[in-house]
């Protein structure tokens, strides 16, 4: 049980922390006025100048928000899956 540990907790973390760049990436365009397009993660009728997905992302400051924001939510959904696996078995 031991092995699977991290692999499941990194499986969880990258998930989520994924799922959030992209939430994140959608509020801001939608809040600028613009249009989201989750399947090509680009904002249309925005301003001219709207940051690309890759772009966003990796702002230190939006970086290390979804980082922190994954790994607290991580931890918390692992904890629970992981009493659910011990009672189960």
């Amino acid at each position: 049980m031991t092995r699977v540990r991290v692999p499941t907790f990194a499986l969880i973390f990258v998930i989520l922390w994924a799922f959030l760049l992209v939430v994140l990436h959608a509020d801001r365009c939608l809040h600028l006025g613009g249009a989201y397009a989750p399947i090509r993660l680009t904002c249309t009728g925005g301003p001219g100048d709207f940051q690309s997905f890759l772009e966003f992302s990796l702002q230190p400051r939006i970086f290390l928000l979804s980082a922190v924001l994954s790994a607290g939510t991580a931890s918390v959904l692992y904890g629970l899956f992981d009493r659910f696996v011990r009672r189960r078995g």
